[in-house]
């Protein structure tokens, strides 16, 4: 499934970068709920648990609204310029109360198409149908869907008050910690825009085809959906909680004035260019005879011509394959003399999966 942004007519003077601490604060809190996934936010989380907290309970209350399926309330409606979480919450408490609820009810059902979720609050029959959907959720889900279709108000004022305590307690001290982080990727991002346009969106996993009409960049996601880019404003969100996640957020609520929102990783840059470098060891070791060219030279360093001996192939093939395994980084060079000697790299097979290294060792 594939998110694709249309760019035909489309120029970058609507890409913004901004901070937000409230989507960095639900990204935290989804860091929380799936610390597995999410290391680099280890030590945060490490903090909050060992501190048994009264929010303990209430992130878990809330938990489904930055699920996989995030609500579109903690992203940016309109661009601006950076706000403090308490003007950020301020604004989500403005929303229509039918926005807010729609926003909340999607994330619950993990976005299905099957809810009108712009008429739950004023249409019995639709609210129906969400319930009937939510019956076969999990119980934390259901509970909250019933809260929010009782009595909106006082759910959005409950969860906004979570929040702001939450951010105040557990999230502020950390958003200030890595502000300047932040703010400096900012300007970087943003000269990159101006640089390079809609091609450096390729540091966040974008894919082009220059082949296509129109021209599009794609982003493989969990969801399919097609966006126009022509006059419509593009917020990219540096975040330190995210991972390895990219959150492209776009609400139908506010129309075509609506951004589409970006949250990606810092370190964005780089996780693009090792998951090429994956791919291309992966696409390397695709091949018998390299596995067993890994496994000679992981016993011991090997030449070329001990090589095309011991697998009974010509040097010129034995050549190709080590050279191939060079350019990957899998394998090492040593020179003694007028001998080269070639060593796998155990630490970079190391990195693609123990499963595979303990397979060479076989």
């Amino acid at each position: 499934m594939v998110i694709r942004l249309l760019l035909d007519g489309a120029n970058t003077a609507g890409i913004s970068v901004q901070l937000s601490p409230l989507a960095e604060l639900c990204a935290a809190l989804h860091a929380f709920s799936n610390a597995e996934h999410h290391p680099a936010s280890a030590a945060w989380v490490d903090r909050l648990r060992t501190a048994r907290t009264e929010a303990l309970d209430q992130v878990y209350r809330w938990s489904p609204l930055w699920g996989s399926q995030k609500a579109e309330f903690f992203y940016p409606l309109r661009s601006r310029s950076e706000l403090a979480l308490q003007e950020e919450l301020a604004e989500v408490a403005k929303l229509p109360i039918d926005v807010f609820v729609g926003m909340s009810a999607k994330s619950l059902t993990d976005g299905d198409p099957e809810p009108d979720y712009a008429r739950l609050f004023e249409d019995s029959r639709a609210r129906k149908r969400f319930m009937d959907l939510m019956t076969r959720m999990p119980e934390e889900r259901w509970r909250l869907a019933r809260e929010l279709v009782s009595d909106p108000e006082r759910s959005r004022s409950q969860l906004l008050d979570f929040l702001q305590a939450f951010g105040d307690e557990w999230f502020l001290r950390d958003w200030d910690g890595h502000r300047r982080e932040l703010r400096a990727e900012r300007d970087s991002r943003q000269a990159a825009v101006k640089s390079r346009g809609w091609a450096s969106f390729a540091d966040f996993g974008a894919s082009t085809d220059a082949g296509e009409h129109p021209r599009q960049l794609m982003f493989d996601k969990l969801s399919n959906r097609t966006l126009n880019m022509v006059d419509r404003p593009c917020v990219l969100i540096p975040s330190w909680h995210i991972g390895s996640h990219i959150i492209i957020k776009h609400s139908l609520a506010g129309g075509d004035a609506t951004p589409v929102s970006i949250q990606y990783n810092l370190g964005a840059s780089r996780a693009r260019a090792v998951s090429v470098l994956v791919q291309q060891r992966l696409q390397a070791l695709d091949e018998p005879v390299r596995l067993r060219i890994c496994r000679l030279i992981l016993r011991t360093p090997k030449t070329t011509v001990d090589i095309a001996r011991e697998l009974r192939m010509s040097e010129p093939q034995a050549s190709r394959h080590l050279r191939r395994l060079r350019e990957t980084g899998l394998a090492t060079v040593r020179r003694d003399g007028r001998m080269v000697f070639y060593s796998l790299d155990v630490e970079s097979v190391g990195r693609l999966g123990f499963d595979l290294l303990d397979a060479l060792r076989r």
